[in-house]
């Protein structure tokens, strides 16, 4: 409940923020993203190249963190979605692709 507790309070405080999250059948949390008003103006600036990382235990639910990057006019990696989701499989993370593509159009 933190989570959503802070993800709402962030979509809160940021008129342009995007977020959400998905569940799976048994009502458990499958993915929870969020992009800033800052980054989705990164992206809408640098959206020639887009750059997926995933980083794993990085958090204390111990799911897997995906970072989704472009790279700005100075050559730096810019933060532009991070989405955290439960399991690492072809569902999960196609629901990852469409709540950034969802955010972003």
């Amino acid at each position: 409940q933190i989570l959503l507790d802070s993800l709402q309070d962030a979509l809160t405080k940021d008129a342009k923020a995007k977020g959400g999250i998905a569940v799976n059948e048994d009502d458990e949390l499958a993915v929870l993203y969020f992009q800033s008003g800052h980054m989705s103006d990164m992206f809408e600036k640098f959206s020639e190249i887009l750059l997926i990382d995933g980083t794993y235990n990085v958090n204390s639910l111990g799911m897997p963190l995906y970072c989704f990057m472009v790279e700005d006019g100075f050559g730096y990696g810019r933060n532009v979605f991070y989405a955290a989701t439960a399991e690492e499989n072809a569902p999960h993370l196609l629901k990852i692709i469409q709540s950034f593509k969802a955010s972003n159009s």
